[in-house]
């Protein structure tokens, strides 16, 4: 799971058998994966807030980018986009820098937003947070890549141009201070179903650099845009938009959310605020007018989400300034005017006290059943459910496979979406790609066919190039023997990997914090080789000295 500081480890996902040895005092202590696992479970309960950390996060990001300036240049990859058309592409003899897909195809990588064609529910859109817009016109059963060298492939936020929908805006950046977040380069439209892509000129710079949340009204043809900067709005197609509100000299006020109610005229909730105290505004006039409906001391993040069966029913769900858990659930059944407080789903299978753990400001999305204004879904960690307006919860997913658990579905959801034409198909986009229900959450499938969207922080292949190695964010160290199908050797978040070029067995590896690992056949096992390292007291702590959240060897 997504982790700011020293990350624990999980192997219950490998899907080849792990052991884990400790050398401490001479001794070796082995690890089973049983081991690790209930490690991760009693720390993922029980850790601290983690949320207090994003300039780490963004320290790590700056750090290896903004060299020599300090500062990365807005335009960046567009530039380097139009060098390489320009000066670097063979016009002759192009096959000797053909390039194959190493995959993985069955992993995934984190997913933000997810689009289902109202008319033709086979024809999917999937954003990735660093690998751009991918479609499917099967249901998932393999994806494709849309504009593989588009000006900025960190896609957070999608919406159609009502029911037109060969029109699509993409909205960049990761506005959430994670650490492995990328900023944007704007609003970005297709016309003609993804095959071409424009970036609006008049999104071109930092009020959105980070788009959370794109929405569009298509009874007054208004494009709303939610980012890190302010709320704005563009009524003639993206070609300019209007401030609607924005932080005093510039700062960032963190606009979270936008949904919006099909009532004449309609009525609009726009949440602020992330790491500050946050505000739901509404809009009863179309959005002429803001007006606060509520605001709750020491909450932060905020999402929303109304009903379209029933116009007066809204939920929001904010998390706790003193903990990144959930620290809210609230319904109201006026359209905002009142609030109520509901239970807040949790505690978890896992142990987590609530749905979001302590990652409430990373990880969260709720969204009402669109023919049930009493069945509420609430996703997190993991993935749950309320039929009676969030009085009582059911818990739908589990993070790790175990008998007597939930189903599993991988950690960190960010996305919930209903086929349009069946309201027990659901999707989730989560940090390990997008999964899918078919029966409203009894089963759940993973649909990362050719879904090559994956982060790696590292990779290196063995000697001979029939092996590759590489540390990935919340997939853990992955292994492949030379197609697009990968597997786990090591769990949680990797990092830097090599391999010893004179033993191909021996191969090294991390967990975020620099927890050195080392492995004397070829990843079957592993070792934490840090001997002469500062080092902290638990098995799974990194060292005590200077690092960044992933710390390169050689």
């Amino acid at each position: 799971m997504k982790k700011m500081v020293a990350t624990l480890v999980t192997a219950v996902l490998c899907l080849l058998p792990v052991m884990f040895m400790i050398n401490s005092g001479g001794a070796v202590k082995e690890f089973t994966s049983d081991d690790i696992l209930r490690i991760k479970k009693e720390r993922h309960g029980s850790k601290p807030p983690t949320f207090g950390f994003p300039d780490k996060a963004m320290e790590f990001y700056m750090l290896m980018r903004s060299y020599p300036y300090g500062k990365i240049p807005d335009g960046w990859r567009e530039e380097a986009m139009k060098h390489i058309e320009a000066n670097n592409r063979m016009t002759e003899n192009t096959e000797a820098l053909a390039w194959s897909q190493l995959g993985p195809g069955n992993i995934g990588g984190r997913v933000r937003s997810i689009l289902i064609n109202p008319f033709n529910s086979g024809i999917i859109y999937a954003a990735s947070v660093s690998g751009g817009v991918w479609k499917t016109t099967n249901r998932g059963a393999s994806w494709f890549p849309l504009k593989d060298n588009m000006e900025n492939l960190a896609v957070c936020a999608m919406t159609f141009e009502g029911s037109n929908t060969n029109t699509i805006y993409a909205g960049t950046g990761e506005g959430y201070y994670n650490f492995d977040n990328r900023r944007g380069e704007g609003i970005f439209k297709t016309t003609d179903a993804g095959n071409t892509w424009l970036q609006l000129p008049a999104t071109k710079n930092s009020s959105y650099h980070y788009v959370n949340k794109l929405v569009f009204d298509y009874n007054s043809s208004t494009l709303w845009a939610a980012t890190r900067m302010g709320l704005y709005k563009s009524t003639n197609g993206g070609s300019s938009f209007t401030t609607v509100f924005a932080g005093q000299g510039g700062a960032a006020i963190d606009v979270m959310d936008i949904d919006i109610i099909n009532t004449n005229p309609k009525t609009i909730f726009v949440t602020t605020g992330l790491f500050s105290q946050s505000t739901i505004y509404v809009s009863r006039d179309g959005g002429n007018t803001f007006q606060v409906s509520a605001t709750y001391s020491g909450i932060g993040r905020m999402e929303i989400a109304v009903s379209q069966s029933n116009t007066n029913r809204v939920y929001a769900s904010g998390m706790a300034l003193s903990s990144g858990q959930c620290g809210i659930f609230l319904r109201s059944t006026d359209r905002g005017a009142t609030w109520t407080q509901t239970d807040i789903p949790g505690p978890s299978y896992a142990g987590a006290q609530t749905y979001t753990n302590s990652q409430g400001w990373y990880n969260n999305a709720i969204e009402v059943h669109p023919l049930d204004a009493g069945t509420v879904y609430a996703a997190g960690i993991d993935f749950w459910r309320s039929t009676n307006g969030g009085d009582t919860w059911t818990q739908l997913s589990n993070w790790y496979e175990e008998t007597g658990a939930p189903p599993y579905v991988h950690a960190d959801h960010h996305a919930i979406v209903f086929n349009p034409s069946n309201s027990l198909e659901i999707y989730l986009g989560t940090d390990g790609g997008v999964y899918r229900t078919v029966n409203g959450g009894t089963t759940w499938t993973p649909l990362n066919n050719n879904l090559f969207i994956t982060q790696f922080y590292y990779g290196v292949p063995d000697p001979v190039g029939e092996k590759y190695y590489g540390g990935t964010q919340d997939n853990g160290t992955l292994k492949s023997t030379g197609d697009t199908y990968w597997s786990m050797i090591f769990g949680g978040d990797g990092g830097a990997t090599e391999v010893d070029y004179n033993n191909p067995e021996i191969v090294y590896a991390e967990l975020n914090g620099f927890v050195f690992l080392k492995s004397t056949n070829g990843g079957l096992s592993f070792t934490r080789a840090m001997n002469g390292i500062p080092k902290g007291p638990g098995n799974f702590d990194g060292t005590t000295d200077r690092t960044l959240f992933i710390t390169p060897f050689v």
